[in-house]
């Protein structure tokens, strides 16, 4: 009887340890796939904002408010025409 009880221990244990396994490596293949989608939307949001909407908000502030915008600003978003009238540096 008592040798059942600690074979039955062993597989109850074992059976525990290839859960929590289990769990570890679905875990592990869903951080990577969730990071890998997360880094393919940061990079298309990231290129999205920097190449369409940035110098969109810059061209349109600079427009606005010509004064308080750098000069190296103005040039590194490529609005030459602000960057002449804003010409405080």
């Amino acid at each position: 009887m008592a040798g059942g009880v600690l074979k039955n221990k062993k597989i109850i244990i074992g059976i525990i340890g290839a859960v929590i396994i289990g769990i570890a490596i679905v875990g592990t293949i869903l951080f990577l796939s969730a990071y890998k989608i997360v880094h393919f939307v940061t990079v298309i949001h990231n290129n999205y904002i920097a190449d369409k909407l940035v110098p969109l908000i810059v061209e349109r502030y600079v427009a606005t408010y010509p004064e308080t915008v750098d000069k190296k600003v103005a040039l590194k978003y490529g609005i030459v025409q602000q960057a002449e009238a804003a010409d405080v540096t």
